[in-house]
Formats: structure tokens, sequence, C-alpha cells
């Protein structure tokens, strides 16, 4: 292997060890043009993958330095802290706008065009190459030993350029027309992702492309090496580089797969070079939203492990349940993590490094750093020596970790302590009962988590009563009581069908200090709890508040009784809505909405007067075979009461009904009548206008009207008609 790597040096010797010639540009570099990565070469051929494994088992073991480093904020630059003595080593002010990169023993990053190479245990400068329009992708490394992968463009007009150095100077290149991924080198091979399927071996010695692999199922954007191991990766999952790769599957033996659930900000499991080839910024938040995991040679997770990462707050998941093992909130934002065998280590804005234990959480810092921080890249080092895992929190701690996540002041958290929230509602327990209920009724809290602990409460069982209990509650300035959060909790009684709640919720909408924000929510809630006797509150509701102009609130409570009217009454909420469609007072919304549903209830007057008409000479005809109105012609009750029945009932009444609209004071042509039935029983007979009600309601009354199977409420509505 030294061999090849020093024929490499002699080849380039002349060129690639004079830096100005790079920086002149990447296409006039060092060498001729490659024929790699062509079409030519044959892809997933065991005994190039058998050759590859040999090759890879030969190379070196790393011995990652322990150091990581930052990105100061101000001023700008670059700093490294040593993990053993914890101190930082070096500071480097210089303009980095995007992420540099870990390459062995070099720090990488680039700026104005070139890719800039630092000691990373002196921040020394050790090379700077001319990078034109190109942008950095990826570098890796071992000492000295740096690959990295430049690309520009898309689709046809993509071109890439591969970099192999050694001793700070240039001893491969190759420029090739597909976007590159996330190089590793592992002794004298570099393995390069490219053109979302493949990933090629080549000899950086020879400059022979050695073995490629295309993988169908998965767009592959990254190789990456964990101790011993390497590993093809991409943002659906991850697997060892081992012979099933042959199949042409990422999904194979040993593959890890990403979360298929969604989590809090959708944190990427690798990034995605092809899909988002701008190079990540420095203060970006994905550095706050973040996975951290350590895969093992046999393709799982060390420990079983997976890190969720949002901000503050670190949740340490079960893998591949996602069961919550435990939460630890910090007080700043983090900014880098990265996850060993046994635990995680993180760093946060304010320069504060350290490590997170993998089975209980616990907490130790490392001596501050003190630097204002962007970000900070780890070096993947193994678990600190002597490493004694804690005892994991039992499951009333877990509980009591996510209500605090939960229940959290930050605004920019929300999407984590929903889940939170979520996660709280799996487990058991009248503790997490009372949580959720805590957080149900809490005026101050997040809309969105209130609304989600309502919603998990309504789901538990043994809730119903302490929901109700909550709603028992109203505001009082003199001892102190604030009122309860009123509207989370009627859309948890209604999805309970709590029918209990309903003279609660009753006492809440006429209370004037219940907050106009949950008036609409107490609307629907009462409607669905007891539509027999809503109707009363709501009227009087909407016929309290028609012309209040103070609050949005109100009136569209308003709007919403007048359409819970419409919804429970029909035809019988005709006289209210007419009210309020023509009260000079009325707010202009109200108004139109009660024009609305009148006009629904013409058309639906219409619809059935049209489909009676359709229906009258079948109903003659089977009540002549039957001898009557009673039976149909199967010899069983009609299912329903018809209008073709309600005009064989009152045929005998029809001149009466007649001489009510005549006689009366506007010598009418038409009226309406609205008739209930309980139980085939008259119960409710409502005439429109009013003051023709005694004339036609006696004479309605007279008759009697036909069985139904219907044995319930019937409500039809019956035009009345001079001729």
């Amino acid at each position: 292997m030294n061999g090849s790597w020093n024929s490499a040096i002699r080849r380039g010797a002349l060129c690639c060890l004079v830096m100005p010639a790079l920086l002149a540009g990447m296409v006039q570099g060092c060498g001729s043009a490659s024929t790699q990565f062509s079409s030519r070469f044959p892809d997933n051929r065991d005994s190039d993958i058998a050759l590859l494994q040999q090759r890879l088992a030969q190379a070196p073991t790393r011995a990652p330095l322990p150091i990581a480093v930052g990105v100061s904020r101000d001023p700008v630059g670059l700093y490294a802290y040593d993990l053993v003595s914890q101190a930082v080593i070096w500071r480097k002010v210089t303009p980095v706008s995007q992420v540099p990169l870990l390459a062995g023993d070099r720090v990488v990053y680039q700026h104005n065009g070139k890719v800039h190479g630092l000691d990373l245990q002196t921040g020394a400068e050790r090379f700077a190459l001319g990078t034109g329009d190109m942008q950095l992708v990826g570098a890796d490394g071992y000492g000295a030993n740096v690959v990295l992968t430049l690309s520009k463009g898309a689709g046809t007009a993509a071109k890439s350029v591969l970099l192999v150095m050694r001793g700070d100077s240039v001893t491969l290149r190759q420029t090739f027309e597909h976007r590159a991924g996330i190089p590793a080198l592992v002794g004298d091979v570099a393995l390069v992702p490219w053109g979302h399927q493949f990933l090629s071996g080549v000899d950086v010695g020879a400059g022979d492309e050695l073995v490629r692999l295309r993988l169908t199922d998965a767009v592959v954007t990254a190789a990456q090496v964990y101790g011993p191991q390497v590993f093809v990766a991409s943002p659906e999952g991850m697997t060892p580089l081992s012979p099933d790769l042959g199949r042409g599957m990422l999904r194979g033996g040993g593959f890890i797969g990403a979360p298929t659930v969604a989590l809090p900000g959708e944190p990427a499991w690798a990034r995605d070079v092809y899909g988002q080839p701008t190079p990540v910024q420095a203060d970006s938040a994905v550095h706050r939203i973040a996975l951290g995991y350590r895969p093992t040679p046999t393709g799982q997770l060390a420990d079983d492990a997976l890190y969720l990462v949002f901000y503050r707050f670190v949740m340490a998941l079960q893998y591949p349940t996602l069961e919550v093992r435990w939460v630890h909130r910090h007080p700043f934002d983090l900014v880098g993590v990265s996850a060993d065998e046994q635990g995680l280590q993180i760093a946060d804005r304010q320069g504060q490094l350290g490590r997170l234990d993998g089975a209980s959480g616990q907490y130790d810092s490392y001596a501050p750093a003190g630097v204002d921080t962007a970000t900070i890249l780890w070096p993947r080092l193994a678990a600190p020596q002597g490493t004694v895992p804690a005892q994991a929190p039992s499951q009333a701690v877990i509980r009591e970790q996510l209500a605090a996540v939960a229940q959290d002041a930050d605004a920019r958290l929300v999407p984590m302590r929903r889940y939170a929230v979520d996660q709280l509602a799996r487990m058991s327990g009248s503790e997490v009962t009372a949580d959720l209920l805590a957080m149900c009724d809490a005026a101050d809290l997040s809309p969105a988590v209130q609304d989600d602990a309502c919603q998990a409460l309504a789901s538990r069982a043994h809730s119903r009563a302490p929901i109700v209990a909550a709603l028992d509650r109203h505001y009082d300035y003199l001892a102190g009581t604030p009122s309860p959060a009123v509207g989370p909790l009627a859309r948890a009684v209604a999805t309970l069908n709590a029918t209990e709640a309903y003279p609660l919720l009753v006492d809440h909408l006429a209370d004037p200090h219940t907050p106009s924000s949950a008036l609409v929510d107490l609307v629907n809630a009462i409607a669905v709890l007891n539509p027999k006797q809503a109707s009363q509150p709501l009227s009087e509701f909407a016929y309290r508040y028609h012309a209040d102009p103070g609050d949005e609130g109100v009136a569209q409570a308003v709007e919403a009784s007048i359409a819970a009217l419409f919804r429970l009454r029909g035809p019988i909420a005709t006289e209210t809505l007419i009210d309020l469609a023509e009260s000079p007072l009325a707010l202009s919304g109200v108004r139109e909405q009660a024009r609305e549903m009148l006009t629904a209830l013409e058309e639906a007057a219409r619809m059935r007067r049209e489909k009676a008409r359709h229906e009258e000479p079948q109903m003659a005809a089977k009540a002549t075979a039957s001898g009557g109105v009673q039976e149909n012609d199967t010899g069983r009750l009609p299912e329903r009461l018809t209008l073709a029945l309600v005009e064989r009932t009152l045929l005998p009444v029809r001149h009466g009904l007649r001489r009510c609209l005549a006689e009366s004071r506007q010598n009418l042509f038409h009226g309406r009548m609205i008739l209930v039935l309980e139980d085939n029983e008259l119960s409710q007979v409502s005439v429109t206008p009013p003051d023709i009600q005694p004339c036609v309601e006696d004479l309605v009354r007279s008759q009697t009207f036909p069985k139904t199977l219907e044995s319930g409420r019937q409500q039809i509505s019956y035009m009345l008609q001079r001729k």
C-alpha cells in the first residue's frame, strides 16, 4: 500500500506539489482527464467486492485525535477544544460561513473559491486549493491523508472532482460528469458515492476504479467510517459495507433504517447531497435539530439508542420502537452532538461541552470553552474508558421529564413539546391523566400543545370525571380562582360525549368572564351533548349578543349558534332566523349567516315539495290498495311521515286551512307550518306567520296522523296555500 502512495506522489510531483497550479483552477489540475466513473465499468461484481473487502481489511486502524472544532460567532472564526486537557488549544479568526469538516488531522473548510486545510492540533494552514465555481461536498481522512469531493451543476450539467492528498500535497485528482457524495478514505482506497445510486472504490495510488456498487432501492449519499467498519449511508438509513450489497440493495442484512414516523423538526438521518446541494451554513438550524447515533459493525445501533436533539432538548429513544428512555433539558441551545457506544457528546452555543450518559441521561460537563459558538464538530471517538452507565430512570421520572418538556415556555420548541405530550399519553397511570388535565386546563400553554393534551386526555380511560369537575370551576376575583380552559375542555367533553357536562357548559356560555375565544367551542359542544335542549340556550345567546360589536370571538360564536340552530331545529328555527336576519341592529356577519340558513331551509322545503309531487300518485295508489293510509302495499306501516301522508291526513280540513289564510289580517296567500311528532304523536305545531297559529293548529290537531315505523322524533315542513 505504501508503494502505491509513493508511486502516486512521483507521478504527480511536477504538478501536484505546486499549489499555484490548483489555484489557477480545478479543471486544469494534475494529470490527464480521467476515464473513471464512466458507464462502461461493470457494477456489483462479486470478485470486485471481495477484492475491496481485502483491501479495506488491510487498512490501518484509525486513531482520531480527541479534539473538537467549533465555529465561533464573535469574532467569526474557528477554535479547537482538547477533550483530554479540557481546554481551547487554538483560535483562528477567519471568515467561516459554511460548516467545516474534520478529515483526519485536518480541518477543512471552503471560503471565497478556495478549500483551506488547517492543522487540527495547531490551527496552522496546511493547504489552500482553488475550487473555481465548485462547492465542497465532503471530506474524510486519517492522519495527514485526506480525500475531498467537490461538485457543481445538476443532471447532465453536473461535474465533480475527486481529490486525494497526502502530507498536504495532491496525489490524485479525477473529474467526472456526475454529482458526488460524501467520500471516505480507508487505507489506500477512496470510497466515493456519486450519481445518486453508485459507490465506487478507487485505488488512490494507481487511480484505478476497483469496484462499483449500484444500489437501486435508495439514494447513496455518503460513505462513513465508524471504528473498523465502513457504512454506506442514505437519508433512508445505512448498512455495513459487505458482499450483501452486491445484490444491488441497501436494505439488506444489517440495514439500519431511519425512523418512519414523523419526528419533531424532521431531522435527517443523513444529508441528501443531491436533493440539497447547497452547503450547510455554520449557523443553520440543522445543528440544533438532529439525530445522534453510533452504528455497530453488526448493523445495529450501539445500545439500541437513538438520540433526538431539538434545540435545548435531548430525548433518548429506544431503537427501533422509539420508546422514550429519558429526556434532558439543557439551559442553552445545543449546536453539535456525537454519539459513542454508551452516550452522547453535546455542546451548546455558550461553548459548554459535556456528555450525557446513554442509560440515565446524567449530564457531566467539561471545563467550559467560553466561546460563543455557532456549531461544533466532534471526532468519532469511543466511549471514555472506565465509563460505567448509571441506573436508568424510573417510569415516574420519565413522566415528570416529559411533562416538564411539554410545559416549557419556549415558543420555538412547540413541535418537541407536542411530541412530549404524545409520548406522555402513551404511558399509563392516574398521574399521567392528572398531568394531561393540568395541561388541558392551563390558560398560558401554547394552543397546539394544550389541544393535544385535551385530545389525549379525552381518549384515556377514567378521564371523564376529572374533566367534568374542572368545568365546574368559575372565575372568582375575590377567591383568586381563575377560569378553567373552557374551550379545550369543551372539546374534550364533546369527544367523550359526557352529557353530564351539558349544564356546566351552558353556565359558562352565560358567564361574562368566559373568554370570547372559548365561546365557539362552547356552542359546538352544547349542540353535540344535548341536541334536544340546546336550542334554548343557543337562541338566548344569539339574541343577547347578535348586535354586540365589541369582540370578534363573540360574533363568531353567535354565527356558530345560528348554524347550530339550523342543524338542530331545521324549519322550527325559522322564526328565530327571520328575527336575526331582519334585525337592523344585528352585525352584518350575523345577518348574513341567518339569511344563508333561511335560504337553505327554503331550498330544502322546495326539494321536499318536488319530491312529494312525484310521490303522491304512488302513495295514493298504495293507500287505495290497502284501504287507507295506515299501511303500505306490503301490509306494513309506512317507514316515516311524508308530505303525501300529511296531505291526505289534512284533506278533510283543507278548506278550513285556506280560510285561515284568507281571514288573516294580511289576507295571506301562503303560510308555513312545521309539524313535530314524538313517537307517532303530534307534539308541536309551529305556524308562520304567528297570527294564524290558533286557527291552523286547531284544525291540524283535529286530525289523526298515521302511525309509521319511525318511532322517534319526526319533523316535516308543510306549505299552506289558498289555492
